[in-house]
């Protein structure tokens, strides 16, 4: 499951998270970008100009069908959507994180909601999918217990 950032709890606890009215994307970061960190804020703290992943047909992807559920016999909700797929990512690329991130105006004042450590994938001019908690269709990329 994902590692949350500490501005998306607070949010959430602010009623200030709005999901399911946000855009939300996702992007992918080198596996040479430094670990998670809980602490940063925005995607401008992952300097995403040198850990983030270019080249090929590379894009950030948004996350376009999301759906949400209470799921009482484990007691907890989850925010889910369908995987996404990263086209073409670039021979020299090798894919070690995705991160979950509410689109506000600019990578300066948009906000951090989860990261996902992944094994280090190199790129072969291939596409790349990710799926949220191990499923296509509906993994929940976003639980609250």
């Amino acid at each position: 499951m994902a590692n949350v950032y500490n501005r998306t709890k607070r949010n959430a606890l602010e009623g200030d998270l709005t999901l399911d009215s946000s855009t939300i994307r996702c992007l992918l970061l080198k596996s040479t970008a430094p670990v998670f960190n809980a602490d940063h804020n925005f995607v401008a703290d992952l300097v995403p100009g040198t850990n983030e992943i270019t080249g090929g047909g590379y894009a950030r992807q948004a996350l376009s069908s999301k759906t949400f559920a209470q799921v009482d016999a484990s007691d907890w909700a989850e925010a889910r959507n369908n995987e996404l797929t990263f086209t073409n990512i670039a021979v020299g690329q090798t894919v070690g994180a995705a991160v979950v991130f509410r689109l506000v105006t600019n990578d300066a004042d948009s906000v951090l909601v989860a990261y996902y450590d992944l094994p280090d994938t190199p790129g072969a001019g291939l596409d790349m999918k990710i799926q949220f908690d191990g499923t296509a269709t509906a993994g929940a990329f976003l639980r609250a217990i």
